[in-house]
Order: structure tokens, then C-alpha cells, then sequence
């Protein structure tokens, strides 16, 4: 009888851990707070009595889970890597379950291994979470950040510009005759095209800066704390990239030019007025291109 009441009492704190791992996780996920995650990870995961990278004698400094406080290979790799085998041969196993060092740590009762269950699905539900919220906010094809990204972050510049009475800087960009290098040379060239104007400008702005992929060949640099004076040091450095890329590859395709506009929020002007500008600003370059082109 003394036995089976020791059961229920340890049935009941199994449970009670159970509960309030899922507690816990449900706040997190509530708060989209990303930097309790690890946390939240070591709080509930316990102690880890056998670890892959002692039980193996890994010397793999580069696996997440080398000498990790967490402990759990199972998580933190997320594959059987076989990057601790002694041979370099990759286990034959179908999943991380049928891990040896698995087994040992989970695979005591059953409870245990129901709450690892648990902690694995959290998180991998939680990775995917993420990735998605990643692919929600870049550009596929750059990697920079998208439209949608932008609309979330310029609220909070303007937030920011209003409380300091710093002005900030909205660079409109666009990428002349895009269409028809895309006509002439291809959808692929074209993507590459993109890729490599992203680059230019990566490479030009500051590194408290941020650029957008603002939809098809346009692009948009917004400047925190920044004038016209560093608005214009920004399009020096643009066109001297420009210039260099050109040299570069000239001869092995069209030549690669920017139309560029920018205007200056402050805390007296609306956002809509000064991506206007900027956009008007951008056009007026662009006709002085093309004017300069059919003189050529």
C-alpha cells in the first residue's frame, strides 16, 4: 500500500512538471520574447546525466551541442550528425530516438520519456515558429528585409524620431532599365542582376542602416540619426560601387545604374510626405538618366 501511494505522489509531481513546462511555454510563445528561449530551454530540460559529446569523447568544438549547459543533442543538432564517431561513419539509425545517448537520458519511465516528448515537440514547433517568422520578413531571392518588415519598423522609427528630435533618412532606389535587361538576357540574369544590386548596396551603407527589397527592382535604404550630409556620403559610396562593379564585368553584360531619391523625416513632417518626396526625388533622376542615355 506505502508503495502504491509513493506511485501517486510521483505520478502527481511528474504531472506537475509536465504542467508547468507547458505553462511556461505557452507564456513564452504569448510574449514572442525570442531571448528567454534558451532559457526556457534550461528550465524545463533538467539535468542531462549522460551527454553525447562525453560519452563519445567528442572534440567537435563546433557542434551545438559540444560542451552545451543544455545538454541535449537531441534538440540542439537536430540530426543524427555522426560527427562524434571515432570511424567518421554516420550511425545507421532512422531517428534520434534510436540514440543510445538518448535512450539512456529519456527512457527511464515512461512519464520521462511522455515529458521529453513533450519538451522535443515545443521545440521543434517553436524552431519552425521562427523559421517562419524569418521567411514572413525577407526577401527570398536578396535576403533582405522585405516590405513587410518595413511597415513594422518605420512605425517605431517615427516613434523614435518624434521623442529625440533626431531626423533620419528614406533613400528610395530603383534599378534602370531593369525590364529590358530582364527582356534581353532572361528572368535567371535578371535574379542575378537583383542579387548583385543588393550587394552594391549592402557594401555602401552604414552599418546602423537598414535595406529593403521594397518590391520588384526597387529598393529602399532608411538612416537612423542621419541628414543630408549622410545621405550624401551613402550615394557617394553607392556610385563609387557602381562604378566598380561596372569595371569589373564590363563586357560581360549591361551595365548596372541606379535612380535615387531621398528625403528627411523629422519630427514636424509625416511619413507619407517624405516617401513621396523621396519617390518623386527617385523619378527625377530617373528622367536625367534617360535623357543622358538617348544622347548616348
Amino acid at each position: 500500500m506505502a508503495r502504491t501511494e509513493d506511485g501517486i505522489v510521483k505520478l502527481d509531481e511528474s504531472l506537475d512538471v509536465i504542467t508547468a513546462s507547458l505553462r511556461s511555454f505557452i507564456a513564452l510563445s504569448l510574449q514572442e520574447d525570442d531571448k528567454t528561449w534558451g532559457e526556457w530551454i534550461a528550465s524545463i530540460a533538467g539535468h542531462v546525466e549522460v551527454r553525447c559529446w562525453e560519452e563519445k569523447n567528442c572534440r567537435n568544438t563546433g557542434c551545438p551541442a559540444y560542451k552545451s549547459e543544455c545538454g541535449r543533442c537531441w534538440l540542439l543538432v537536430g540530426s543524427l550528425c555522426g560527427c562524434n564517431q571515432e570511424n567518421g561513419e554516420r550511425p545507421e539509425r532512422r531517428n534520434c530516438c534510436d540514440c543510445e545517448i538518448y535512450r539512456a537520458n529519456v527512457c527511464k519511465d515512461s512519464l520521462c520519456e511522455i515529458h521529453e516528448q513533450i519538451i522535443t515537440l515545443v521545440h521543434n514547433l517553436r524552431s519552425r515558429q521562427l523559421e517562419l517568422k524569418e521567411m514572413a520578413i525577407h526577401d527570398s531571392l536578396t535576403g533582405l528585409k522585405n516590405r513587410r518588415f518595413f511597415d513594422m519598423y518605420i512605425t517605431h522609427e517615427v516613434e523614435r524620431v518624434n521623442r529625440s528630435m533626431e531626423p533620419l533618412v528614406v533613400m528610395a532606389i530603383d534599378v534602370n532599365d531593369f525590364k529590358n535587361i530582364n527582356d534581353a538576357y532572361g528572368h535567371i540574369y535578371g535574379d542575378r542582376i537583383l542579387k548583385e544590386c543588393a550587394a552594391i548596396l549592402l557594401k555602401a551603407i552604414r552599418g546602423t542602416d537598414l535595406l529593403f527589397r521594397f518590391g520588384g527592382d526597387e529598393f529602399l535604404i532608411v538612416m537612423s540619426r542621419a541628414g543630408d550630409h549622410e545621405a550624401a556620403v551613402v550615394l557617394q559610396r553607392i556610385n563609387d560601387r557602381l562604378a566598380a562593379w561596372n569595371a569589373i564585368h564590363e563586357g560581360d553584360g549591361p551595365r548596372i545604374s541606379f535612380s535615387i531619391g531621398h528625403s528627411l523625416l523629422t519630427h514636424t513632417r509625416e511619413l507619407h510626405e517624405v516617401m513621396s518626396e523621396a519617390d518623386l526625388r527617385m523619378y527625377e533622376d530617373k528622367r536625367r538618366w534617360k535623357a543622358l542615355a538617348n544622347q548616348a
